[in-house]
């Protein structure tokens, strides 16, 4: 067979070479089907799921969210099918055609050796933060925490609390970072009385605290997610609580000097309930990444490689595949967390050696890894982290999990809280790891009136295999 033939819902085909390639096309947008792929070695007696790779990546996947193009070893099968495993209102076209051997199409710079957690599980230690919301882990392991108006710090891992002197005097805070410079950054919504999300600082002694800016934006965030510090850059990036309105104007921003100035870099489009999801730096390669939701108009991710002056977004509105939360940089990799009606896991946008356009480059996502069956509903990701080359992967309701990898291709659930006696939490949220060997992270157990917890455990050790 050398043209495509169309393929139909569970109706085999029999096999003519060794290698297959399937064109997989959306009917319309938004995307909303899944499948996968199945093969028989017996004339069609017994199925096992067959696993296909991106023509231009060339990683193993079971599911497919993102239509392309996908190529699979057939030599060993007679027959093969497709599955639809979720459909709403628009479906894939699916086509195969049989040949006897391919060239791939994008080199990538992943790695190809393969690392293990040694334990495989964590046992952490859990104690009440007894109301304080967690908003900073500082190399050495010094923990920051607010509640109501008040700051605190903890340097033996969450055990007692020494508060910080703060002269908020009404509003709330949403933000609280120590900085490299060894100044804290408060940022929080009219902090003295007059409206704004205002930026405060203290001086290294982590006194003094004062007011540097007010940023014109609206004025809602939360605690974990669309602040980030790389020594004197920092990028924020509000995550709005309640639905925005189209009319309020929302912004992201950067900072080159500590948090002392803030520079406008992104405008919100004017969408009713469109917000941010996370703002980050690759190091690697000097992009910024942001992500937005909810919902299909909304969803999407977006880039600049000039600091803000220029922005692509990997798919036209309306066309992302999946909504997506956070994620994590990886030299050869970025690992993004879904959080969609279609499930819960990983997605996997692999780093060519030549810079793609945002057209090309959304070619390079794909599947990576699902925490739980397809079609399953989820709640978001919490912060995810790289430490020591390692992405730590932190999953909210209806499932605390804790997932890392090395290679963006094996994953390992470090821990997962719903085998545990009191049951699943409402999130594992923000999240960090220390240069004393600790990994720290918060959450809140399924009670909504019960008190947030600090969450403790020693780094895992990584050996190649």
């Amino acid at each position: 067979m050398s043209d495509y033939v169309l393929m139909q819902v569970n109706k085999m085909i029999s096999i003519d070479k060794c290698l297959a390639i399937f064109n997989v096309k959306p009917t319309a947008t938004p995307i909303s089907a899944v499948i996968h792929f199945e093969f028989s070695s017996d004339d069609g007696l017994t199925w096992d799921s067959l696993l296909v790779r991106p023509i231009n990546s060339g990683i193993p996947q079971e599911y497919i969210m993102i239509p392309g193009i996908f190529y699979a070893d057939i030599q060993h099968a007679t027959h093969i099918k497709y599955v639809r495993d979720l459909a709403h209102d628009n479906f894939f076209t699916v086509k195969v055609k049989f040949v006897s051997n391919l060239t791939l199409q994008n080199e990538t710079t992943r790695s190809t050796k393969r690392y293990t957690p040694v334990p495989a599980r964590l046992s952490p230690i859990i104690r009440s933060t007894i109301g304080r919301e967690i908003s900073d882990v500082t190399p050495d392991g010094t923990i920051y925490a607010y509640g109501g108006l008040n700051l605190y710090k903890s340097t033996d891992l969450g055990i007692s609390w020494i508060p910080i002197q703060s002269p908020f005097t009404q509003g709330n805070i949403s933000r609280f970072k120590k900085l490299s410079s060894r100044e804290l950054l408060i940022i929080g919504n009219n902090l003295d009385g007059k409206k704004g999300l205002q930026v405060w600082k203290s001086d290294p002694n982590e006194k003094s605290i004062h007011k540097v800016a007010v940023l014109d934006t609206v004025s809602d965030a939360n605690s974990f997610w669309g602040l980030e510090s790389y020594d004197n850059i920092i990028l924020f990036a509000p995550y709005v609580l309640q639905p925005r309105k189209s009319n309020q104007i929302l912004k992201a921003y950067i900072s080159r000097d500590y948090g002392q100035s803030w520079q406008s870099i992104f405008q919100a489009p004017v969408i009713d309930s469109w917000h941010f999801h996370n703002i980050k730096l690759d190091p690697y390669e000097s992009r910024i990444w942001l992500l937005s939701g909810d919902g299909s108009k909304k969803t999407n991710v977006w880039f600049t490689d000039d600091w803000g002056q220029n922005w692509s977004s990997l798919w036209p509105e309306g066309e992302s595949p999946v909504q997506f939360t956070d994620l994590a940089i990886l030299p050869h990799c970025l690992i993004f967390g879904m959080d969609d009606n279609k499930g819960r896991g990983f997605f996997r946008l692999d780093k060519t050696t030549n810079r793609l356009s945002a057209g090309a480059l959304n070619s390079q996502m794909h599947e990576a890894f699902f925490i739980d069956k397809i079609g399953t509903p989820a709640d978001a990701t919490g912060t995810f982290i790289t430490h020591q080359n390692v992405a730590y992967l932190p999953t909210e309701s209806p499932r605390g999990l804790l997932t890392a990898t090395m290679d963006g291709i094996n994953y390992y659930v470090l821990w997962d809280y719903t085998q545990q006696p009191t049951g699943p939490v409402e999130g594992l949220s923000y999240f960090s790891a220390t240069i004393t060997g600790k990994l720290i992270g918060y959450f809140k157990d399924d009670s909504s009136k019960s008190s947030p917890f600090i969450w403790v455990a020693d780094q895992p050790k990584w050996i190649e295999i």
